[in-house]
């Protein structure tokens, strides 16, 4: 099926915030398990500031990734009900 003029436009977009998400979300993830693995009592601390951030931006980043997907998928269902 061929695609519609802005649905690779949208798709390239999706593919990249995706991508972002995927490596920014679990970044705070990973330093939060290891640090109270290897130690109970760890805090973020002065990394704080720096983590928080980085987790919301990759959840905003997934969020705005799977909603442009959506938003291609029922421009395509449209597109084929259509046709």
């Amino acid at each position: 099926m061929p695609r519609r003029e802005g649905s690779g436009h949208d798709w390239s977009w999706a593919a990249w915030l995706a991508a972002l998400g995927l490596v920014l979300y679990p970044v705070r993830e990973t330093v939060a398990f290891w640090g109270r693995w290897l130690n109970p009592t760890f805090s973020f601390g002065w990394l704080g500031p720096v983590g928080y951030p980085i987790k919301w931006i990759g959840g905003t980043a997934m969020f705005f990734a799977l909603l442009l997907a959506l938003v291609v998928f029922v421009r395509g269902a449209q597109w084929a009900a259509a046709k």
